[in-house]
């Protein structure tokens, strides 16, 4: 475990990992690992990176009832402990849709989209009335960020904790979430969320499934969404015609971007 200010923080298994790079820490889910990188980047920093990514407004979306507020610590209100629990994903509440545009900025070169369903509106006569294009709201990262990140994803699939999203023929990348809930009075409520992206290496479908409290011997987002995430965008990708390759990943330029400490370190301030 890992203590910060007096708060003690584990991974979900209670396993020790070790030394890791980065990858491996994204590979592994290690809570102590993005707790550590959260004290290194700062609340300041972690807290524009959260509004840069979109997380703290609507998307704006062109459907109805889109959530209007997002639930999140302001850097004033942030101390070291909710800054270590919002550093690997917990204490904050945002919709799906918010992250699944977050993620698409992880993965399509660093711009965060603006996400929307119609694409064009036609006359009864079947001239078009308006044409709609792609946004780019901002750049949140930099290209060659964002190729790492697919890089790391990847691994995730390939080797870590996301291995149940893998597609026969398809690159994939991804990632696993397991997070308590914020709104309920039951400490043991857990959503179990996957992220996928395929193919990673040219990045043209995202899946998010997201599962509410489910009843099952587990509660892992790679347990139980990866295999619906895999389902989904396989026939998604056959039935776009995108087809299968036997070309082998590339390994991972991440792998020793950084590397971390051991777990058991204490962290009582950032």
């Amino acid at each position: 475990s890992i203590s910060v200010a007096g708060t003690h923080f584990h991974c979900a298994n209670h396993k020790r990992h070790g030394a890791q790079s980065v990858t491996q820490a994204l590979e592994n889910s290690c809570n102590q690992s993005f707790i550590q990188i959260g004290a290194r980047l700062g609340r300041e920093a972690f807290c524009d990176y959260f509004a840069s990514f979109g997380l703290r407004e609507p998307t704006g979306i062109d459907l109805p009832a889109e959530p209007k507020q997002s639930l999140y610590y302001t850097a004033d209100r942030m101390g070291p402990v909710e800054l270590a629990s919002c550093a690997f994903g917990q204490s904050s509440k945002i919709s799906y849709l918010e992250m699944a545009a977050a993620v698409c900025a992880v993965v399509n070169g660093g711009k965060l989209m603006q996400p929307y369903v119609v694409s064009e509106i036609l006359a009864p006569d079947g001239n078009t009335i308006e044409q709609l294009a792609p946004v780019c709201k901002r750049q949140v990262l930099k290209a060659e960020t964002s190729q790492t990140m697919r890089e790391m994803m990847e691994a995730v699939v390939l080797h870590g904790g996301g291995r149940n999203a893998q597609i026969p023929g398809y690159r994939v990348g991804g990632k696993s979430g397991t997070s308590q809930k914020l709104d309920s009075a039951d400490e043991k409520a857990r959503i179990a969320s996957f992220v996928a992206v395929a193919p990673i290496d040219d990045p043209q479908f995202l899946c998010l499934v997201c599962l509410d409290e489910p009843h099952s011997w587990t509660t892992a987002g790679g347990s139980l969404s990866a295999p619906v995430c895999a389902e989904v965008l396989e026939q998604t990708l056959v039935y776009r015609g995108v087809p299968r390759t036997t070309e082998a990943p590339a390994a991972s330029t991440a792998e020793t971007a950084a590397d971390l400490p051991a777990d058991g370190d204490s962290f009582d301030g950032a």
